[in-house]
């Protein structure tokens, strides 16, 4: 099952891909590369995994609940390809898919022209948070990145308008930091999530996130890597 926003983003994202442009190309495979969670617990900072999605090869740091010098949590994974959607997500090992509190992922798509650009596949992922939160409800804050690369967070304070199915609603808030890359003809996608009871944009400590662990994913952001396929 396709689980959270990652529904309604790649609806809309299928869409602007039918209106945009011809979707008779051919598909290219994605394969992943990861370590052993229990090898690295105390140098989680140090290690960046591979993965392989269409034109691009993804190297990316380890999620949030994986603490330097803490016992090692290990992750509960799902992968999905779907023509030319692709993506790989974690949890934590004792959540699951359907109730959890932490997400974090890899996601690609694969255009059959390179003429689309990465603003037009940001502002879509915006636009997707704010059906599913209502605009009233988002807040899009802007991070410093590398030129042709794009780092926000995008608060939703409470879910009315998402899927009730998926554990969303006017009581549940969510808060994601999302890093935007694109390498060829793909558009690509890191982020974690956090979701928790619904909250007030102007009360940290009712957030489903610390400021200590979102500065924490924003320092590991910075290692994020994206590199062409051929290259």
């Amino acid at each position: 099952m396709v689980q959270g926003f990652r529904r309604i983003l790649l609806g809309i994202c299928s869409i602007l891909l039918m209106s945009s442009c011809n979707t008779t190309s051919q598909q290219q495979h994605a394969s992943t590369t990861t370590t052993n969670n229990k090898n690295v617990a105390t140098n989680a900072e140090k290690v960046n995994h591979i993965i392989k999605i269409y034109d691009a090869v993804v190297s990316f740091p380890e999620p949030s609940w994986f603490e330097i010098g803490g016992k090692p949590v290990q992750s509960r994974y799902y992968r999905n390809q779907s023509g030319p959607s692709f993506v790989f997500e974690q949890i934590p090992e004792k959540e699951t898919f359907e109730a959890w509190t932490k997400l974090y992922a890899v996601s690609g798509l694969k255009f059959p022209t390179p003429l689309v650009p990465l603003d037009i596949f940001v502002s879509k992922s915006i636009e997707a948070q704010e059906m599913a939160c209502g605009k009233e409800n988002t807040k899009i804050i802007r991070h410093p990145a590398q030129p042709g690369q794009t780092t926000l967070t995008i608060v939703c304070k409470s879910t009315p308008y998402a899927p009730k199915q998926l554990n969303y609603g006017p009581n549940v808030g969510q808060i994601g930091l999302y890093h935007f890359a694109k390498i060829g003809t793909t558009m690509l996608k890191v982020y974690q999530e956090w979701r928790g009871q619904h909250f007030d944009f102007d009360t940290p400590s009712t957030w489903p996130a610390s400021q200590s662990e979102m500065n924490t994913m924003l320092e590991r952001f910075k290692t994020i890597k994206f590199t062409p396929i051929d290259s």
